[in-house]
Order: C-alpha cells, then structure tokens, then sequence
C-alpha cells in the first residue's frame, strides 16, 4: 500500500508509466524520440562507483598502459611508483547507435532512461541543462544522477506485487529526446484520479510567473479540453500523472507521465491533498483545482540546486544542521590557535 497516495501501487502502474509502453500510441502529442535498448554491460557500467566515461573512438579494447609521464613519486628517497591501471568501458555498437539517433534528431537531445531523466545531475554538464550533443554528455549525465540509478535498482520496490525484480519487460532502455526550448512557467503536472482531471500545478514550483496569475481561468479551460480530446480515453491507468507544455503557438505538448503515487512528486500539493480532493463515492462534477505561486514570497529553493552545493551547507539552509556548523567553528577556532601557537614557537626557536 502506497499510503501517502492511498492507493495499491502495482507493477503494471509503473510499467504503463515507462516511456516505450506510450510513447508510440501518443508520439504526435510529443516531440521526436528514439528508445534505444541498453546492453546488460552498459547497465553494469551505470551501477558501477566512479565516473569513467567510456572510450570516444572505441578503436582499440583493453587496459589502457601508464607511462613515464603518468607516474608519481610515492616516497621521499625517489622511489617511482605507477598509479593502478584500469580499464576503459568500451560500447562501441551502443556508442555508434547513440551518435547517429543525436544526428538523426537535429544535433542535440535530451536523455533519459525507461523513466527518469537526470535532472538531477544537470548541474554537472557544461551548461547547466540536459542538453547533449555527444555521447559523452549523456554517458556523464546518467552516471551522475541518482534518478537514474533509482530507475535501475528500485524502480518497482514501492509496489505491493514487488518480486525481487527490477528490471522492467523488454529491459532497461535509453531514450533519446528532441531538443526543444521549454519555458519553465508554462509547463504543468496534472493529476488524474479514478479517470478524472482533479488537478494541475505549475511544474517550476520554485519561481513565481505572473502571467499564471492573469491567465488562470484560460489555461484551465484549455488544460481541461486538452485532456479530454488527447488523453481521457487514450491512456490505460485510471489514477496516474502527466506533464504537459504550452507552447508560444498556444498548443500543448505532452511531456511524460508517472504514477499516481508518493514516488511522484506532487509539487505544491501534498498527496494527502491529492486523495481528499474527489473521492470514489463521490458524484457531484468538480473542476480540476489549479494551484501555482501568487507572489514571489517565502519561496523556496529548487531541491535539484541542492546537489551543486557541500552537504553541510544543504543542512545548514534548511536549518538541519545548526550544531553541526557550531562544532565546525569551534574545530577551526582551535585549529587556528594552534597553528598560532606553532608559528610563535618557531618564530622563537629561530631568534635562539
């Protein structure tokens, strides 16, 4: 029992989530993908600890040899020591794969896996977003992020059919996005319970757009057509999640969707908001609620910013940690009296 969404969340809840199970019967609602089977030893390499980006040419296979010039001086007497080979992961038919999927959609792509995408390692890439022109740049953004590492070890451990096993049909797949340019404010997650829109958030919680405020009443009567025509009665779930972006042109496009459950995150609901909205037993029509920020007020930090900064630095602004900082002071007080104490009794040894 999933008890914060109130609901039994089943495999088949979170398989008809994944990516390949809707993508082709709504790929006109979304912009180009490709979905791209990952072999047994790329997902090893996504679960193994360090970051070792795999081979660019994948020309040669093997231990990649120390020289002269890799080598480092361990012990005062000369003596040279050589750092431990290792071995670079090579995929050359994956590589090659993803190499032309980027070329085939423009250039530039989005990835993510049978689920998730790393939004959460985004601050690691050379531009701060999830937009990659190289396999390089997808091989460092997957290794990075712990959504994606969730989606290949516990992705079905909150279902109460869970089997010991989490690796979904047909396998772990990466998929390839076309890169579009989102505006932020006019993205929006929906909740959808017992096959009824009960609710819609903005999907940037972290920032205040006014022109949510002005326009409230139009998005959600469009928000409200467009799931009836697209969605309703396309999607197999009865209670699930979906995103959904309004573009300049003033049409929408579908993003994802996710389970109706706690392993999602409700934004500026709370799931026990979500259950209390409309219930089974209830028959009395009801208009999705739409909740966005009204001011830029007592806003709270974005939690992905939070992995670009020390942990101790996440607990003290969120107010955690306090004693933990009080004790770092202490220790470098010390520290630096100590180093005062030293410097004073050389200064005094060498007037000797």
């Amino acid at each position: 029992m999933d008890e914060a969404a109130g609901f039994c969340l089943r495999k088949q809840d979170v398989i008809s989530c994944m990516f390949s199970s809707w993508y082709r019967k709504l790929k006109h609602l979304t912009m180009e993908s490709v979905i791209i089977p990952l072999p047994p030893e790329f997902i090893h390499y996504l679960n193994s600890d360090g970051i070792v980006l795999p081979s660019g040419h994948f020309e040669t296979k093997g231990k990649r040899e120390e020289t002269e010039d890799d080598s480092w001086d361990s012990s005062s007497d000369g003596e040279t020591t050589h750092n431990t080979v290792w071995e670079q992961p090579q995929f050359a038919a994956l590589h090659k794969k993803i190499q032309q999927t980027i070329d085939y959609l423009g250039g530039i792509v989005f990835p993510k896996l049978n689920w998730s995408s790393p939004l959460d390692a985004k601050w690691i890439s050379s531009n701060g977003t999830l937009q990659c022109c190289r396999p390089s740049d997808i091989y460092l953004l997957l290794k990075s992020s712990n959504r994606v590492a969730h989606d290949l070890s516990k992705a079905f451990r909150s279902c109460t059919d869970y089997d010991q096993c989490d690796e979904p049909p047909g396998g772990f797949q990466l998929v390839l996005r076309q890169w579009v340019d989102i505006i932020p404010g006019m993205e929006f997650r929906c909740f959808v319970k017992d096959s009824m829109l009960i609710a819609v958030c903005q999907r940037d919680y972290t920032t205040f757009y006014n022109h949510l405020v002005l326009h409230q009443d139009e998005l959600m009567i469009e928000i409200e057509e467009y799931y009836r025509r697209h969605i309703l009665s396309k999607f197999s779930l009865r209670h699930y999640v979906f995103d959904i972006y309004r573009n300049y042109r003033n049409s929408y496009m579908l993003i994802d969707f996710n389970p109706f459950s706690s392993i999602t995150e409700p934004l500026l609901f709370t799931w026990e908001e979500l259950t209390d909205i409309l219930t089974p037993e209830s028959t009395d029509p009801q208009h999705p609620m739409f909740r966005f920020l009204t001011s830029d007020a007592g806003i709270q930090p974005n939690k992905d910013a939070y992995s670009r900064l020390p942990i101790d630095v996440v607990d003290l602004s969120t107010g955690e940690d306090i004693a933990k900082f009080i004790d770092l002071f202490k220790k470098e007080t010390w520290q630096q009296d100590d180093n005062s104490d030293d410097e004073a009794s050389e200064q005094a040894a060498t007037l000797q």
